[in-house]
């Protein structure tokens, strides 16, 4: 699943305040500390308070701070409120065929399955992993999900090419 770019600004957002999370930050510095733009910055912002990751102070010093430790943060949270999770268009919707039904709802339960093992493996890591990393020029440490077939431990850590 390719997540968008709001989704991955919102996750820097989490990680800026993250950092310090019990100041209050401004949005401005906020965007500039993540490179996002201002008006990125706005837009998202509200998305991240309504789904209780962020709290709003209203005020001459106001801005956002945390509203949860980043160890109670889940990556796959965030994604559930920022994305619009959609198995989509089925490609059986091209031609109706004989079971043209029971295809499409075997293809979108088949598609719903994947995106919440998607989901779950993400559960496993939180805004707090990100805390832990001295450079972004690595790879992240992102917990893989234990396999009957192999064992991933054994093989060290990820690299974005596994992604």
């Amino acid at each position: 699943m390719r997540l968008s770019q709001q989704t991955r600004n919102a996750i820097r957002i989490l990680i800026f305040c993250a950092e310090e999370p019990d100041v209050v930050h401004r949005i401005s510095d906020i965007a500039s500390g993540c490179k996002i733009t201002e008006y990125n910055t706005f837009k998202l912002v509200p998305v991240l308070v309504q789904g209780q990751f962020l709290n709003s102070i209203r005020g001459r010093n106001g801005g956002v701070k945390l509203s949860i430790s980043p160890d109670d943060i889940r990556i796959g949270a965030v994604i559930r409120t920022m994305e619009v999770i959609d198995a989509g268009q089925s490609p059986l919707t091209m031609k109706p065929c004989e079971n043209y039904q029971e295809r499409r709802d075997f293809f979108e339960n088949m598609m719903t399955d994947a995106f919440d093992a998607f989901l779950l493996s993400l559960d496993e890591n939180t805004i707090a992993d990100f805390l832990h990393i001295e450079t972004l020029d690595e790879p992240l440490p992102l917990k893989l999900v234990e396999s009957n077939q192999t064992d991933k431990s054994a093989q060290g850590p990820c690299t974005p090419a596994q992604y």
